[in-house]
């Protein structure tokens, strides 16, 4: 995963209302939002060094991706 710092910028294909979720290695929900945008900006300048996991619900699809951030 490409290391983040402050703000991770989110691409999506399309504009269906989407649920976005950060999750810690403990399976703590860091952050939690939903949005239509295709492009969305996550601030993670609150978490410390670590590694995430970004998930994207759509109806009944979800797509999961590993974040770094470093400090």
């Amino acid at each position: 995963p490409n290391p983040a710092t402050n703000v991770v910028q989110l691409t999506r294909k399309t504009n269906k209302l989407a649920s976005i979720l950060i999750i810690d290695i403990y399976g703590r929900t860091l952050f939690s939002d939903s949005t239509l945008d295709k492009k969305t900006n996550l601030d993670v300048s609150n978490l410390i060094t670590g590694f995430y996991t970004i998930v994207v619900i759509e109806g009944n699809e979800f797509s999961q991706m590993r974040l770094s951030v470093i400090k």
